[in-house]
């Protein structure tokens, strides 16, 4: 199935395992692991915790988005050069918590699951910034481009990029501007 795949082209349809384990703990050790497992790939699922996280205040666990950004970034680089190529992603932010459930009340164990920080200032623009970077990233250091995206339509999670209220269509936006400067960028011939 794989060869038949890659002989049209249809290089998605390989496996790729998570490297996250969901604590800001991520292993890169897990890319020998997924290797061994016949793997082709791996990633980093849906990073919104940062190097504060366990520092934050229980009553308002306030992360501004650029040092979501960072941590983005950092995942990247550590999981970078290893036995599987690593492909970035990006996301705005998600919290499946009940948060706003009339019975929940603060403080709160925001550290444990569902719970995530409340992510501010994750604007479009900035959210073009991150898939600007992932995008140079992923081309500079992978045998393949892929950059994922979580995710479009996780309303309960403040995880969406579809149309809405506050931004109207500014994250496709940002999307869409992000693939049009790096479609600007000189790329390597050969």
């Amino acid at each position: 199935f794989r060869a038949k795949c890659i002989a049209i082209s249809m290089h998605f349809a390989l496996n790729i395992a998570n490297v996250d384990v969901g604590t800001l703990a991520w292993d890169p050790s897990l890319i020998d692991t997924a290797k061994q497992a016949g793997f082709h790939s791996v990633f980093g699922y849906n990073i919104t915790r940062t190097r504060n996280f366990h520092s934050l205040p229980i009553d308002r666990p306030l992360v501004d988005y650029a040092d979501v950004m960072v941590s983005h970034e950092e995942l990247w680089e550590m999981c970078s050069g290893g036995a599987l190529p690593f492909s970035p992603i990006v996301t705005i932010g998600s919290d499946a918590s009940p948060r706003w459930d009339p019975s929940v009340k603060f403080p709160l164990d925001f550290i444990g699951y569902p719970y995530e920080p409340i992510i501010l200032n994750n604007t479009p623009q900035r959210f073009q910034d991150l898939c600007e970077k992932a995008m140079r990233f992923a081309h500079e250091n992978n045998r393949h481009s892929v950059v994922f995206v979580n995710a479009w339509n996780e309303w309960t999670e403040g995880n969406c990029l579809l149309p809405e209220k506050r931004f109207g269509k500014g994250y496709l936006e940002a999307i869409c501007n992000a693939l049009n400067v790096f479609e600007q960028i000189p790329k390597p011939v050969g």
